[in-house]
């Protein structure tokens, strides 16, 4: 091909114009033209302008000219942009599905041979490119290129596609944590015993964080502490120390509660307790100083700082649920408190605190309210394996919150009550860093299956 000749390719909504002066950029894998990889018959250099209807992800259409393209983007004259025809838009590959994106690069590929090594290495990067690799490797060694040189390319591809699928990981992570702070890696810094006077201290210093956090969302509160907590609250009346007294009363049962293991929980500070009465305020809190996703916290929730848990509370209009989830949530606080920083299994993690805070609060009657989802579900044939047997990145707890919440608890609750000791005695080995499974057939002497079986059995007939 000369440098003069213009040729016209079509390929679906795609049209390829090779023109005579170079728009591309070769990566940083292609073979220079000295290189031994390559046949003498690849080195032509040739520019390329593709003008295409492009189908983005989502079914989007871009339409325009790619006149630069590398092994992570492609860039676009964007035509539909009639006050600036010199603008550009750059796309990533991977927002290309991955048919367009064949379609696309196997005619760049034609236009210019010696990027067939891009072209395996785009293809091998993109989350749905696998089965077009071998398709361009073909054409590729039948324009001169080495297989050496290709599988070069497409080991950097794949390189490259671990690094997307880590930092989507690593985003769905953040998401989740959003929606669920029992879902993010917990703080490296262990909260263990400390000295009385440390012990006030911290607790000072963690009243402090809590004043500013509620002073930047724009109010403030009045403190009434307890032995392990600390309420700070906008409510003004006369009882609010009186309820003070008795979370403190709640905080106490979840912490005697697992002591029953011969461990007992280390709190580093007494667990501030934030009780908002304007729901835009308690919005701001949550998203300013956690970043956490207000809507999933409509009944309050436990955030942790590296000193301690911080339980933050919406306003409410009934007292004993508004003890009764204290409760609940300063449990959650108790449990991470509790010999180590390891994560209970996600049912485990929810039905520990639920137990705790009906134990503290029984005529909240939460026991009754929180089986019956659970029990819906069970009796419509479902069973408890499938319904709790799963972490929070998993679309059960991320769709299905609510049910994976109640088939916790009530197998969680189940086990308690058929064998207290060995419950909580499972909890510990576990926070002492014992494999799940094991731990619990070590103290229920039967599988995490064959319990959660006879569970759902029983749930069948049984309330």
């Amino acid at each position: 091909m000369t440098h003069e000749l213009k040729a016209l390719f079509a390929c679906g909504a795609v049209w390829v114009v090779i023109v005579g002066t170079l728009r591309g950029a070769d990566s940083n894998t292609q073979i220079p033209p000295q290189s031994p990889l390559v046949s003498p018959q690849t080195q032509v250099g040739t520019g390329v302008e593709v003008l295409a209807n492009l189908k983005l992800k989502g079914n989007r259409l871009l339409k325009g000219a790619v006149s630069f393209w590398d092994v992570r983007v492609l860039r676009v004259k964007d035509g539909s942009d009639a006050k600036n025809p010199q603008s550009f838009v750059e796309v990533p590959w991977n927002d290309l599905p991955a048919v367009e994106a064949w379609r696309l690069l196997k005619q760049l590929g034609k236009a210019q041979p010696t990027r067939w090594i891009d072209v395996v290495t785009v293809l091998a990067a993109h989350p749905k490119g696998a089965d077009t690799v071998k398709q361009a490797a073909d054409l590729a060694r039948g324009d001169g290129i080495a297989q050496a040189a290709l599988d070069i390319a497409k080991t950097r591809g794949e390189g490259m596609l671990a690094e997307t699928r880590t930092e989507e990981q690593r985003e769905a992570r953040k998401l989740i944590a959003r929606r669920n702070p029992e879902a993010s890696p917990f703080v490296l810094e262990l909260w263990s015993t400390v000295s009385p006077e440390v012990f006030e201290a911290q607790s000072a210093t963690q009243l402090d964080t809590a004043r500013e956090f509620l002073a930047r969302a724009g109010g403030s509160g009045n403190a009434f502490q307890g032995q392990w907590i600390t309420l700070l609250t906008e409510v003004v009346q006369s009882d609010e120390k009186v309820f003070a007294g008795r979370i403190d009363l709640d905080a106490r049962v979840a912490m005697e509660l697992l002591a029953e293991s011969g461990d007992e929980p280390a709190l580093g500070a007494r667990i501030i307790v934030i009780q908002l009465i304007d729901a835009s305020r308690y919005r701001l809190l949550l998203e300013g100083a956690f970043g956490l996703d207000p809507a999933a916290f409509e009944h309050g929730v436990t955030a942790y700082t590296s000193k301690g848990p911080i339980v933050v509370m919406p306003p409410f209009v009934d007292a004993a649920e508004r003890e009764a989830t204290i409760a609940r949530l300063l449990a959650r606080g108790v449990l991470h408190a509790f010999i180590s920083n390891a994560r209970l299994p996600a049912w485990a993690n929810e039905a520990l605190p639920m137990i705790a805070g009906d134990l503290a609060v029984p005529n909240a009657k939460r026991d009754i309210s929180a089986r019956k989802l659970a029990l819906a579900a069970i009796r419509s044939g479902a069973t408890l394996s499938a319904l709790i047997n799963t972490e929070y990145a998993s679309a059960q707890w991320t769709q299905q919150r609510a049910l994976s919440e109640s088939s916790s608890y009530l197998f969680g609750r189940r086990a308690f009550e058929e064998n207290r000791s060995a419950f909580i005695g499972w909890i510990a080995a576990v926070k002492r860093g014992e494999e799940p499974s094991a731990a619990w057939m070590k103290a229920f002497r039967v599988t995490p299956a064959t319990s959660m079986a006879s569970s759902t059995r029983w749930f069948l007939t049984n309330d």
